[in-house]
């Protein structure tokens, strides 16, 4: 087996996802070598994001994977959201099971041959081989879906749970000014969610799809429904967002002063050296904002978390929304 080395992690080079991964390692590590920090400008960042909204003792936490195609959202057990609150508020009706056909890869058309139905032929697979495609028991995914997608493309299916079988951390900083996070998922926390699997083919348009195009337009959506949650929780008085998203021009810690940031400090590292994997820790402030930058691995070379203290006097749903969509931004 062949394997090759980006910056710590080993792939596999006869691996055609091992290999992009391993691609974009060293092209992202390459562009921070080369980066003019005077031509950087603040971008939207849509997905790979952690938020936490604080409502005294009880946080409600909402994660976005980088690929942009999945969501979890975390929050107390003692906090009670109806299934007509979820439905209003992503857009999405009770399921019903549906035809499900499973396609399962095979390295050729005859090892497929026992492991597929006669009316079903065998499909190119993308990563080599061939699908085989076969009947099984209708299924049902979730306790939700939205609408169906065109061309087949499956629908955006979303759960409910008291005992997630993940475990997510979401950003808090501490009164000190250091990471402090904490954890919803498993056993922790109550659970709404995206189904993560693709089971969506020609032959089942309508189970779940991972298309990120899919998925855009549920950002907002769980956003506002991790808002409507916060205030079931109490009055929301802090919320802190962690964008982890591979970039040609991340954020890095020499951009804080260029941004507007003060009282700069290096809690671990030091200027012009990156360690990397959290080795390297810069913390800052602007007005009521506490900001951490912190070095991460050859995809993802920096993460910024963002926090800020929320006004005291009476804040809308709409407000929190707002606040929350600007953090997104730098």
């Amino acid at each position: 087996m062949m394997a090759k080395e980006a910056h710590g992690a080993v792939f596999d080079a006869t691996d055609p996802l091992g290999s992009a991964l391993s691609n974009m390692a060293h092209a992202n590590l390459d562009s921070l070598r080369t980066l003019n920090l005077t031509e950087q400008r603040p971008e939207y960042h849509e997905s790979g994001w952690h938020l936490s909204v604080v409502s005294g003792n009880s946080l409600v936490g909402l994660w976005h994977s980088w690929l942009g195609n999945e969501f979890y959202l975390g929050y107390p057990k003692s906090v009670e959201v109806a299934d007509e609150t979820i439905m209003r508020t992503l857009g999405v009706t009770h399921a019903r099971p549906v035809r499900y056909v499973s396609a399962t890869a095979f390295p050729d058309a005859k090892s497929a041959d026992a492991h597929r139905d006669a009316d079903k032929p065998t499909a190119p697979y993308k990563f080599g081989g061939v699908l085989a495609y076969r009947e099984e028991y209708p299924r049902q995914f979730g306790r939700f879906y939205g609408p169906q997608l065109p061309d087949g493309r499956g629908r955006v299916w979303v759960d409910v749970t008291a005992s997630h079988s993940h475990e997510f951390e979401f950003p808090l900083i501490d009164e000190k000014g250091e990471p402090k996070p904490a954890q919803h998922g498993y056993h922790l926390s109550s659970s709404i969610f995206t189904v993560t699997y693709a089971h969506c083919n020609q032959y089942a348009p309508e189970c779940p799809s991972t298309d990120a195009k899919a998925f855009a337009p549920y950002k907002s959506r769980f956003i506002a429904l991790a808002a409507e949650i916060a205030f079931m929780a109490g009055k929301p008085d802090r919320i802190a967002v962690k964008v982890a998203q591979p970039k040609s021009t991340p954020f890095v810690p020499e951009r804080l002063e260029k941004e507007g940031y003060s009282e700069i400090e290096w809690l671990k590292g030091r200027p012009g050296v990156r360690i990397g994997y959290g080795d390297d820790v810069v913390r800052a402030k602007k007005g009521n904002e506490v900001i951490l930058v912190e070095s991460a691995n050859g995809l993802v070379p920096w993460t910024v978390t963002r926090q800020v203290q929320l006004p005291r006097t009476a804040m809308r749903k709409g407000d929190l929304y707002e606040l929350i969509d600007g953090l997104f931004f730098f």
